[in-house]
């Protein structure tokens, strides 16, 4: 199997790095807009300005996170399955897109459709707040489980044993 170079090397781990860093930023953007920006002024512009950060930022820095980190598992002496926390990460990886399906993108219709019936009154609507806060939650479990895999590729605690000896 072909290894990376030095030069290539350095090169994927600045992209896998930098990708992981912009998710992680724009989890906390999103957060900080359900949290502090969020009024009755500005639900629809604030809702929109998320579902784009979400189309244009979040999605590409994890699809870029998951590619680079693949290009390590199939180039370098790390591999997809010799080592427990590169599964690990691997599963975190897969944590935000089934949540995005199950909880990110319902909940972000239902509110974006309590505003269109209601108006400025959506903010003070109990599905409307339950539907933010479910939204908020799954941002913060995705933010907790990025930090988590941050912590495993420099710690590795306990999951650096190697599962498959070669």
């Amino acid at each position: 199997m072909k290894k990376l170079s030095g030069q290539g090397y350095k090169i994927i781990k600045t992209i896998h790095i930098l990708s992981a860093s912009i998710w992680i930023g724009a989890g906390v953007v999103v957060l900080f807009m359900l949290s502090v920006v969020l009024n009755r002024n500005n639900m629809p512009e604030i809702l929109l300005a998320i579902h784009y950060v979400d189309l244009l930022i979040i999605i590409p820095s994890n699809l870029l996170t998951f590619v680079t980190g693949m290009v390590f598992s199939k180039f370098s002496g790390w591999g997809f399955f010799r080592h427990r926390w590169i599964m690990a990460k691997y599963a975190i990886n897969f944590v935000p897109v089934i949540l995005g399906g199950i909880i990110l993108a319902p909940s972000m219709l239902d509110m974006l459709s309590i505003i269109e019936k209601t108006g400025e009154g959506a903010i003070f609507d109990p599905r409307f707040i339950e539907s933010r806060n479910r939204l908020m939650g799954a941002f913060v479990i995705i933010l907790v489980l990025l930090i988590m895999a941050v912590c495993l590729t420099v710690v590795k605690p306990g999951l650096g044993k190697k599962v498959i000896n070669k």
